[in-house]
């Protein structure tokens, strides 16, 4: 694996993190290190999970044909529907049916298996309601690679009408894919092994935003906030940057407050503030002072920060900081 391939693979896409190689990832220091092979264990789980569910799914395929499961369908309800049974909810832009009679909306999943797509124990994701899948995917055939996904409560399952050696050829995929999700999971447990090498070469600096730990703002700890950006109340102070204290930590958001009014809002006698946790311009104390005392780092850790125009009042101010 290129050295290319082998850092998009620690970072995925959706965190937006822009590392080139291995030595730059290592400058990001310990925390965002550690975090990131958080990130591995947690795919690591999730592959073991799609594992043990193509195990089970070949293990109920294996060796039989559409008349198979035919037989094994008749132990399950298999409703049927006139139009009179059925509504579509235009109102809320569905275009597929759903049910009308009480004893169809009260079905449990896994009693129309093999019969019904709507209430089938493999129903996938898609649109659901209550019990049912209005529309989405089976995920039998998901898995092995036919992404069919208009299948609803009036939908006949599929797997009846195959062949021995259609399901056969959906068998052979499933463990085909489980040796390739084997070998994803080798590949992964080696770059964390090196992960955790460089974790122990490095120092503690900031957590990227996108990295941060749930509990890194805690009940009292100190804050810098970045003043520039708040719109939602009239801020009566020159300064862009204020000392303030955690108050509460509510999951994705924080509330903080200053020792000295900030704005002439009502909360906490316009001293207090609401942040989210993610967002860059709200920092502890000591990461503001890293920051403003080691400017490559700020650089690399700026690099980070979507380019929209509501950080570019944060992100000059904190590289003015630098200078001071």
């Amino acid at each position: 694996m290129t050295e290319n391939n082998e850092i998009k693979t620690i970072i995925p896409d959706w965190l937006h993190i822009q590392i080139k190689d291995w030595n730059e990832l290592k400058g990001l220091g310990k925390g965002n290190i550690k975090q990131l092979i958080k990130y591995q264990n947690n795919s690591i789980d999730t592959i073991k999970k799609t594992i043990e569910e193509l195990n089970e799914y070949a293990g109920i395929l294996k060796g039989k044909s559409g008349k198979d499961i035919a037989e094994e369908a008749k132990k399950y309800e298999n409703p049927i529907f006139s139009p009179e049974d059925l509504t579509i909810r235009a109102d809320e832009g569905i275009k597929s049916p759903e049910p009308i009679k009480d004893e169809d909306k009260k079905r449990q999943k896994g009693e129309t298996t093999f019969n019904k797509c709507g209430w089938c124990k493999y129903a996938g994701t898609g649109l659901h309601r209550y019990n049912y899948m209005i529309k989405g995917e089976c995920r039998l055939l998901y898995l092995a690679g036919q992404e069919e996904t208009d299948r609803g409560i009036t939908t006949d399952c599929s797997l009846k009408k195959m062949s021995g050696e259609n399901i056969e050829n959906i068998v052979n995929t499933y463990n085909s894919k489980i040796e390739d999700l084997e070998r994803e999971i080798e590949k992964r447990q080696s770059l964390i092994e090196r992960l955790e090498t460089i974790s122990q070469t490095t120092e503690e600096k900031p957590y990227l935003p996108q990295l941060r730990p749930m509990n890194l703002f805690r009940e009292g700890s100190e804050v810098i906030v970045y003043l520039g950006d708040i719109d939602d109340v009239e801020v009566i102070v020159d300064e862009q940057f204020i000392e303030g204290k955690i108050v509460s930590n509510e999951e994705w958001f924080v509330l903080f407050e200053s020792d000295e009014r900030w704005h002439k809002g009502d909360y906490q006698e316009g001293r207090g503030g609401l942040s989210g946790l993610l967002r860059p311009d709200i920092l502890s104390k000591k990461e503001f002072e890293y920051l403003t005392q080691n400017p490559d780092f700020l650089d690399l850790w700026l690099k980070q920060i979507p380019n929209e125009e509501h950080y570019e009042g944060f992100k000059q101010a904190i590289r003015k900081a630098t200078e001071k």
